[in-house]
């Protein structure tokens, strides 16, 4: 095998082997109706269990989690705010930096009669209302969701690792109720709690930043041999 034929293979095994960045997944849940959301709040109320994480989660005995409440005067919907320790557990702190505009189609608020897949984001710039992705799980049910992100720093983390969340608050009633439709049209004036509420934490993590044994070892190894080849080459 010629010297750059070997080179390339060395070089193609080294990525084969190279450590991927797998997304760590935290998954709490909250059967109280302490989450709410209004048109200039998100509270959170209580803390809330962590159950059936994985990766740098899955070491976390059933544990609890704390949030901050959020205020659209300090954290608003679609600009980068920072907002340290939003959601602590465990040793590991997520700092949130967006909120994500709701996904839903106005026009769909009203219509009717209520069906399975539905999706509404009322028209409400500058309010929580348009970080409301509001979906019909049933003719007789919904959930509202709201989609963050940031960073999270803690242990099994090389760095600060950016995430992704999905806060979900659970609806008794579509959301073209006379009980829905009151909290849109009141707006401050109106909450809307979750009996079963729930988030979930995506964790993309930072790459470490010294190579790890086994990769050094690799890294000797063909280097050596790579020397062996290219001595060989010189004495023919």
């Amino acid at each position: 095998m010629g010297i750059r034929a070997s080179l390339c293979t060395f070089l193609l095994l080294m990525i084969a082997l190279a450590p991927l960045a797998n997304a760590d997944t935290l998954n709490l849940s909250s059967n109280s109706a302490a989450w709410s959301v209004s048109t200039s709040a998100l509270i959170f109320g209580s803390a809330t269990s962590q159950v059936s994480s994985t990766g740098v989660f899955a070491g976390l005995p059933a544990t609890t989690a704390t949030f901050s409440d959020l205020s659209i005067g300090s954290q608003p919907v679609g600009s980068v705010f920072s907002d340290n320790g939003f959601l602590t557990i465990g040793g590991f702190s997520f700092d949130l930096t967006y909120i994500n505009p709701g996904t839903g189609d106005s026009a769909l608020c009203s219509i009717s009669p209520p069906m399975a897949n539905q999706s509404c984001t009322p028209n409400d710039p500058g309010t929580y209302l348009s970080a409301v992705t509001w979906n019909n799980t049933s003719a007789t049910s919904s959930d509202l969701s709201f989609v963050v992100s940031g960073t999270v720093t803690g242990p099994g983390l090389a760095g600060p690792s950016s995430f992704t969340g999905i806060i979900n608050l659970d609806n008794p009633e579509p959301y073209q109720s006379s009980f829905a439709l009151a909290w849109l049209e009141n707006g401050p004036n109106f909450t809307i709690g979750g009996s079963d509420s729930s988030a979930t934490f995506d964790v993309t993590p930072a790459p470490p930043t010294v190579p790890e044994p086994s990769s050094l070892l690799l890294l000797g190894t063909g280097l050596a041999a790579l020397a062996g080849m290219l001595k060989r080459s010189f004495r023919k």
